[in-house]
Parts: C-alpha cells; sequence; structure tokens
C-alpha cells in the first residue's frame, strides 16, 4: 500500500489538526477546575484525532481485505439489480480485487503521531 499523493497526507494533517485544536478550544472553554491546564487539553484533543485517524485507516485496511464485500453483495441482491441476479458471489469478489485499493498508510502514520503527541503531553501533565 503505497501512499499515492503527499495531499493526501497533507489534508489528513490538517483534519487531524483541526480535531485536535476543536477539542482543545472546546476544553479551555469549558473548564473543568483549576487543576486543568492547556496542556491536558492539547493531550485530550490529540488522542481524540489520533483514535479517529486509527479507526479510520482500520476501517479501509478491512475494506481493501474484502471484510465489507458480503454486505455491498447482499445490498445489491436486495435491490434486484439485473445485472447481479446471474452473477455468484465468487465472481462479484474477483471482480472487486481487481479495483485499484485506497491507501491507508498515512491514516496510521498520522495517526500514531498524533498519539505519540499526546503520550508525551500527558507525561508532562
Amino acid at each position: 500500500m503505497k501512499i499515492k499523493n503527499k495531499l493526501d497526507i497533507c489534508i489528513t494533517f490538517s483534519i487531524a489538526f483541526l480535531i485536535t485544536f476543536l477539542v482543545f478550544l472546546y476544553e479551555n472553554s469549558v473548564g473543568f477546575g483549576p487543576e486543568f491546564t492547556a496542556l491536558r487539553a492539547l493531550c485530550d484533543g490529540s488522542f481524540v484525532s489520533s483514535v479517529c485517524l486509527i479507526f479510520t485507516g482500520l476501517m479501509i485496511f478491512i475494506s481493501n481485505r474484502g471484510g465489507f464485500l458480503i454486505f455491498s453483495y447482499a445490498l445489491k441482491k436486495i435491490r434486484r439489480n439485473k445485472d447481479i441476479q446471474k452473477e455468484t458471489y465468487y465472481d462479484y469478489v474477483k471482480e472487486k480485487e481487481q479495483k485499484e485499493k485506497a491507501s491507508c498508510l498515512h491514516f496510521f502514520i498520522i495517526g500514531f503521531f498524533f498519539l505519540v503527541l499526546s503520550l508525551l503531553c500527558l507525561l508532562w501533565i
């Protein structure tokens, strides 16, 4: 699984940074008592964004391996598409295997980066 585009990395990092920033702003605006610090809000925000990215990467990885093909095949079968009525599940899987797979590596890299950032902030609290 190769990372196709540097733009994908920039967009993923920007979304993770935005999630971190929004959680940081929310926790600073609400305030959770006198012991609450900005470093704790940064730790929470980076942890939330890392979990979201790692989960998204796992879902893409499972989808690339064909983990959800049975559901899409069943939905097409339920809609009674005439083309799919004659097609077996084996043929459907073989057709889908030929399609290009989405890259999930950058989700894992950036997700683990934000997880390490969260752990470092946690050590400083």
